[in-house]
Formats: structure tokens, C-alpha cells, sequence
């Protein structure tokens, strides 16, 4: 899979954030991503910081991996236009989750809520959010 030097500024700057976000998200590391779409640490490092964007080839394996349209990735990665595909918008960036410890002490200090409600929301974020 070819990568190119970043393109605009902003177009590789989104793509990093959205990127790092995702696998992130998926709780997964850099190495995970690099074994799962068969390519080097490094390029994934690349990539999470913007220095190259991916392949078109590459998107479409993120967007396989991540359970997100291909060509979507491609479009947040500035690696084709929008116009090309329909007029699909890059992806919005995921939102950040907070790591468990800001949760509980979130819960802990949260007036009016029981033991058994703190329980069952960590429960639930734990369901969701596995380690």
C-alpha cells in the first residue's frame, strides 16, 4: 500500500485526529492496527501523526477494519475529493471517551445517585468499553 507527504495541513491534521480517535475508541494500539491491515508500526505512526496519509487502498482496509465506509476514509484523508464518490463528507471525529478512573470518580461525586445506580452505569461501561 502507497502513502504519500501529507497533503493540505488541515486535510492530514483531521485525518491524524480522526484516526488516532478511532483506534483509540476500538481500544486497540498502533501495533494491533499495523498487524490487522499488514503494514509496519511505523506507517501507522505516520499516519496517527499526520506525516503521510494513507493509500487509497489503505483507506478502504481502515474503513474495513473500523466498520466505516472506504471511500468515506479516503474523502477524511483528503485522498480523493468528495465530488468524486456523490459528494460524501469526510467523517465527523469520534468523540473522546474518558478513561475509567474519570468515570468513577465522576460517579463517586455525583449527589443523589445510589450504590446500586453507580454499579449498574459501571457495569454498563464496562460492557460497553471493555479493557
Amino acid at each position: 500500500m502507497s502513502d504519500r507527504r501529507r497533503g493540505s495541513d488541515s486535510e492530514s491534521g483531521y485525518f491524524a485526529e480522526w484516526f488516532r480517535r478511532t483506534v483509540e475508541n476500538h481500544n486497540m494500539s498502533g501495533g494491533d492496527v499495523a498487524r490487522a491491515l499488514g503494514v509496519s508500526d511505523g506507517t501507522v505512526s505516520r499516519w496517527s501523526t499526520g506525516k503521510v496519509i494513507p493509500s487509497f487502498e489503505a483507506c478502504i482496509a481502515i474503513g474495513q477494519l473500523f466498520h466505516v465506509n472506504g471511500l468515506a476514509v479516503a474523502v477524511t484523508a483528503g485522498r480523493i475529493g468528495s465530488e468524486m464518490v456523490g459528494g460524501q463528507s469526510r467523517l465527523p471525529l469520534p468523540a473522546v471517551h474518558a478513561p475509567r478512573e474519570r468515570i468513577v470518580e465522576h460517579l463517586i461525586k455525583t449527589p443523589g445517585l445510589t450504590q446500586d445506580d453507580k454499579e449498574s452505569l459501571m457495569e454498563w461501561y464496562d460492557r460497553r468499553y471493555p479493557e
